[in-house]
């Protein structure tokens, strides 16, 4: 009967059909129906709406008041209005910002600046007695700690993203408060705000379920304050926080070249031949292969060992004849370098440049330099990765695994341009093989043969135990 009454639909009348599972409608109905999606109206939408409104209507109110009423309909353009007739009801012609936030119940917007500029002053004694107003005024510290957490996304937007008008769209404020987190964002690093983002993540989660949030807001503040930005930018507890929990560890952490020069071999001390040492910063290839110069795709783990062999037997060579390694490589020979490693050692000490790294891929690498390359949809992570400071230390990692210096060039891929898989894909295809294997292994044992033979099941995965954890 439906399907009639669309076919044939009589002419006084119009039929909308309203749902948010059209998945679950027949194709006999949709090919007879003009498809409309509805969508979230953004920010900047409603709050020129308001203002047009407002404007033909003789209301003064503020920028920021038009953000707040924006922020609190949450995508509606009818709560959005609902809520200025509340507040031009409430207020009169000139709504005054104070009664709108107490009207919309919202946590007042100086507390939250007040607080961020307590954070980035490293005032802690004054975060704690922001705490007190907010907790003696009556707001809930869990609405307070979510306006934490979005003010620091917009400084980490606004420092991330180099366009103005890219930010305004993340953001969508108004132009004064773009101004402003812009400004402020100017003077933060990017390690810094992830840091800070994370605290007031970690803090929201927990505030869902204590029974003491002002405590837990209070210790959440302090530890921002007392955050130092200088330390944070190299290696940091709260970056680490961040850091895949699956990545694999590295036998070892390395001094600063800078203090520490190049591992080189005298010329008068002489290596045995038959008994090659590797040097320390390849102790980790055992789990990922061979000191390879790009990632091997399909060759099995038990044939990368050679090539590693044959390397240490060359260094071992190569340090008899000059004790410098750099004069021995001409500027076209291949480089001796475990590209996986130097990105596992970023994402575990870095994550903020360890991540952009794993969007890329490698180009060539020859002694002294190695050549990165992104594509054009990945152009922020390649702006990150070729700032100078970025550049200098990835080539301090590669010097510290390659020993010889290390530059770092970065290049963006045209359309159309064939290009290798970036590393990040590399990356999941490597463990994907590694699973299977070790899925195969784990079938291969007799007490698991002879476990799914019994109970006729199937080996669905299968994890590695580190030898320093006992097996439960």
């Amino acid at each position: 009967a439906l399907l009639k009454t669309l076919e044939e639909p009589p002419s006084h009348c119009v039929f909308i059909f309203a749902t948010t599972e059209v998945h679950k409608i027949p194709a006999t109905i949709l090919s007879r129906c003009q498809h409309f999606t509805f969508r979230r109206i953004s920010r900047l939408e409603i709050i020129t709406q308001l203002r047009h409104v407002a404007t033909q209507t003789g209301v003064t109110v503020e920028d920021r008041s038009l953000s707040a009423l924006a922020r609190a309909s949450e995508g509606s353009m009818r709560d959005a209005l609902s809520l200025l007739d509340q507040a031009v009801s409430f207020g009169g012609e000139r709504i005054q910002h104070g009664d709108l936030e107490m009207l919309i119940g919202s946590v007042p917007d100086e507390l939250v600046r007040l607080m961020i500029d307590a954070i980035l002053g490293h005032q802690a004694a004054q975060t704690m007695s922001l705490v007190g107003q907010l907790v003696d005024q009556g707001f809930d510290v869990r609405v307070y700690c979510r306006e934490l957490l979005e003010r620091c996304r917009n400084l980490l937007v606004a420092c991330v993203v180099p366009s103005r008008s890219q930010v305004q769209t993340l953001l969508e404020l108004g132009d004064e408060e773009v101004d402003q987190a812009i400004a402020q964002a100017q003077q933060l690093s990017e390690p810094y705000l992830q840091a800070l983002f994370a605290i007031f993540s970690r803090t929201e989660d927990g505030l869902r379920g204590s029974s003491h949030p002002r405590f837990l807001i209070e210790a959440a503040v302090v530890r921002a304050a007392l955050l130092d930005p200088v330390t944070v930018t190299s290696t940091t507890t709260e970056q680490k926080a961040s850091a895949p929990a699956q990545s694999v560890p590295h036998a070892k952490v390395l001094p600063p070249v800078a203090s520490t020069p190049p591992p080189t071999k005298p010329a008068t001390v002489q290596a045995p031949a038959e008994k090659p040492v590797a040097p320390p910063s390849q102790a980790p290839l055992k789990p990922s292969g061979g000191a390879a110069t790009m990632f091997p795709s399909s060759t099995p783990p038990g044939a990368e060992k050679p090539v590693s062999t044959k390397g240490s037997s060359a260094n071992s060579e190569s340090s008899k004849v000059s004790p410098q390694r750099d004069s021995q490589h001409s500027s076209d020979s291949p480089m001796t370098l475990n590209w996986e490693l130097v990105v596992e050692r970023m994402i575990n000490d870095h994550p903020n440049i360890g991540s952009f790294l794993e969007k890329g891929s490698v180009v060539s690498m020859t002694a002294g330099s190695i050549v990165l390359g992104y594509s054009k949809k990945d152009s922020i992570a390649r702006w990150r990765t070729d700032k100078p400071e970025n550049r200098v230390l990835i080539g301090q990692i590669c010097e510290e695994f390659a020993g010889c210096p290390v530059k770092v060039q970065v290049i963006e891929f045209q359309d159309g341009q064939a290009y290798p898989p970036s590393t990040g894909e590399l990356r999941a295809k490597k463990k994907l093989e590694q699973d299977q294997d070790l899925i195969e292994n784990v079938k291969a044992h007799p007490l698991v043969k002879q476990a799914l033979e019994l109970f006729g099941g199937e080996v669905v995965s299968a994890e590695r135990i580190p030898q320093n954890e006992e097996v439960p």
